[in-house]
């Protein structure tokens, strides 16, 4: 939503003669002034380059289009595929000089320039910019034959009150024509910035009321000021040079402050969870197992990086590296994650950042300070190591809207093919980014987030506790209540009295099938059969869905399902992925984790056919069975797991009932030769109990031969095992 800002006055000055003048006789000045000064316009023709990226689609400009007299954009590499010019508006200031708007790119992207005028084409080049004008000079190979230069008046700038008439080249070959006058001007009133703005049209020739030319403008709209129809002589200017050699110096300071950054994923860890990491601009990444990101130096040695995480999938880093200037690498420290945005933030070593790099500032001052002035769009991405970096100037004439409502520039963000877009101010303060946010356990595509917002967050460090760097039996954490649940059908919501609330809350629901004594949920008053509808955290508005999950496995006949499983493909069955008991980790779960281990948080459910809030703080799960201690036999050639609450619970076992569960077997080794399966619960190694992995490490360390008590569901039998003379269980 774009935002009239900040208006507090509009005043109307009118003439009184254009008040009383018929429509017929304004038509008819129109017409006398286009016929005037038609031979003072000209069409600038111009080329460009290529980019040095063939596919970077960054370098985008800006054009006043003639048919509805605003500002449009086309990729620089759309003109040069398609083998045709940009044309612009030019007026002629001298037989041999044309003004014409500013496009802001630099040289070597602009092949040729020309001007045509009555049919012929001069070759010129840029000899002065005016940056506070947004224009530039061209001056043509030769003086253009039958051209008429502009005479702007000689009694200084004319005032707002007699600048009635505008004059406008339509940029399609020399099609010229006239604006109607209009009986007043209006201009608004910006105390952000203390000034008054005019909405004009861009490419004009500004007229007084007698007609004489006063002055040009090329920008819209434009600062009301005493010069501001002021002839294009008293503007100030600058070498065409300087616009090259400000960008790159601004370019080369903002590169200084991007730290390529290495995430390294343990992909054992990844493989067995099955869970995906991502970064905020490159879907691509999700399938890599190392991370190629950009991050932003910023002081005090931190490097805020464009990561998106939850509980599970931080458990799948194993560290995480700056690439210095010369390609060697450093370990940088974990700070936090925040829950919300795809942003964490890591350091370097005690805190302090490498001389090879300077902090980047985020910009403090009200957004709307910074309207008409410039910013710098830029867009980024690492590969292996080495950062692309582009960089292109806006000027600000509009604001939109961010989230929480925060005023934020509305300048272009180029986030395609992997890019990390920002912008900065000209003294290179970071001012806007695009970033993915969280909404429930969906990721937005991008959100402009202002450096208001930024600055917020980091001030804030409201990191969530769960995303975080862990190793060992501590590397996977689950928040929850307490319960079990399970989709929940048509009849069961009826039955249930939930299928009112299901679809006002738009939400599948989870039926709550069991309540775990002592827990959360049972302590606020949750009962089986109620149905959950979402959570959010205390004091917020922002719910989140509660739907079950459940496992690939659940529902099957798990006997049936091994009795038709042939040795060759009895390696493909792994209990981490096609587990028949609930998966602890996922459903109502999973989005308790993304809220972290001792979150406040109200819980709507339905009990009864009415609908309650429960207000509790989420508790950590017990040991479940994706990170219980395991036991991987090469002498077995099988991996073995303890045995935790809901595996108990999915097999009726007792809590001190003795056995490890297995989890996998490899085919053509003992194990398998056996006759071992997986999901079979080991409970006896020559007669005597094993109570964990540990005691069935213990119990065959060193055997060649011994026997294995083993139960499938409700049956029993005893195999007899023949090792493997390798070692290291």
């Amino acid at each position: 939503m774009k935002k009239a800002f900040c208006i507090v006055v509009a005043v109307s000055i009118a003439a009184a003669a254009f008040c009383e003048e018929k429509p017929a006789s304004r038509f008819a000045r129109t017409r006398e002034l286009v016929a005037r000064h038609s031979a003072s316009t000209a069409t600038v023709l111009v080329r460009f380059n290529a980019p040095e990226d063939e596919d970077d689609d960054g370098f985008s400009l800006p054009y006043m289009c003639p048919n509805c007299n605003s500002m449009h954009r086309r990729g620089v590499s759309e003109y040069v595929k398609e083998e045709r010019p940009m044309d612009l508006a030019g007026y002629v200031v001298a037989p041999d000089r044309v003004m014409v708007q500013d496009l802001m790119i630099k040289s070597n992207l602009v092949a040729s320039v020309e001007v045509e005028f009555a049919g012929r084409r001069y070759a010129a080049k840029p000899v002065r910019r005016f940056p506070g004008k947004g224009a530039v000079e061209l001056k043509t190979e030769k003086p253009i034959d039958g051209v008429k230069p502009i005479e702007f008046r000689a009694k200084g700038p004319v005032p707002l009150a007699e600048a009635k008439f505008f004059f406008l080249v339509k940029e399609k070959g020399q099609m010229v024509s006239g604006l109607t006058p209009s009986p007043a001007a209006k201009f608004r009133h910006y105390p952000d910035i203390g000034k008054d703005i005019v909405q004009v049209p861009g490419n004009t020739l500004v007229l007084d009321a007698k007609g004489e030319a006063a002055s040009l403008c090329f920008s819209s709209p434009m600062v009301v000021d005493e010069a501001a129809f002021a002839a294009p002589s008293t503007w100030k200017s600058e070498p065409v040079g300087e616009f090259d050699a400000r960008l790159e110096a601004l370019k080369a300071k903002v590169r200084a402050s991007l730290v390529p950054v290495y995430v390294h994923r343990d992909e054992e860890k990844r493989s067995e969870r099955g869970g995906r990491i991502f970064v905020s601009s490159d879907g691509d990444d999700e399938r890599k197992t190392d991370l190629d990101l950009v991050g932003f130096a910023l002081e005090n040695g931190e490097v805020m990086i464009p990561l998106n995480l939850d509980a599970s999938k931080t458990a799948e880093i194993d560290k995480i590296e700056a690439v210095m200037p010369d390609g060697s690498r450093t370990a940088l420290e974990w700070v936090g994650a925040f829950d919300r945005y795809a942003l964490a933030v890591v350091r370097f070593k005690d805190g302090k950042l490498p001389k090879e790099f300077a902090p980047m500032k985020v910009h403090g001052e009200n957004a709307a300070k910074l309207f008409l002035k410039t910013l710098y769009t830029c867009s980024t991405r690492s590969m292996d190591g080495k950062i692309t970096f582009d960089m292109i100037p806006e000027r600000v004439t509009e604001f939109e809207f961010a989230r929480g409502g925060a005023v934020c520039p509305d300048v272009r963000q180029n986030s395609s093919r992997g890019r990390q877009p920002f912008a900065v101010t000209e003294d290179g303060e970071f001012t806007v980014g695009v970033f993915r946010r969280r909404s429930g356990e969906r990721w937005s595509s991008g959100e402009v987030l202002p450096a208001e917002s930024v600055a917020a967050l980091l001030k804030k460090r409201a990191f969530n506790p769960e995303y975080a760097l862990r190793k060992g039996k501590d590397r996977i954490r689950v928040a929850w209540i307490g319960v079990e649940t399970q989709p929940i059908t048509p009849d069961l919501a009826r039955e249930k009295k939930a299928s009112g609330f299901l679809m006002a809350y738009s939400t599948r629901g989870a039926l709550v099938g069991r309540v775990y004594p002592g827990t959360p949920a049972e302590k606020a008053g949750i009962k089986t059969g109620d149905v959950l509808l979402y959570v959010r955290r205390r004091g917020e508005n922002d719910r989140q869905d509660l739907e079950a999950g459940g496992s690939l496995g659940s529902g099957i006949d798990i006997g049936e399902l091994l009795s038709r499983i042939d040795g060759e493909r009895l390696g493909m069955v792994d209990a981490d992925r096609f587990a028949p008991w609930p998966n602890v980790e996922e459903g109502v779960n999973e989005v308790f984790t993304r809220f972290g281990i001792g979150t406040e948080v109200d819980v709507g459910y339905v009990t009864g056919g009415a609908k309650k809030e429960a207000h509790l703080v989420l508790a950590q799960a017990p040991v479940h069975f994706r990170n219980s201690k395991r036991l991987k036999s090469k002498t077995l050639g099988a991996a073995f797991a303890d045995l935790t609450f809901e595996v108990r619970g999915y097999f009726k076992l007792a809590d001190d009932a003795p056995g490890v569960v297995v989890s996998k077997v490899q085919p053509g080794n003992p194990a398998a030769v056996a006759g071992l399966m997986p999901f079979e619960i080991v409970t006896h190694v020559d007669d005597k109990p094993v109570k964990n992995v540990k005691e069935l490490s213990e119990a065959i360390r060193g055997k060649q031969e011994f026997s294995l008590s083993v139960r499938r569901l409700a049956a029993t039998r005893i195999v007899r095992v023949k090792a493997s003379p390798k070692t290291g269980d």
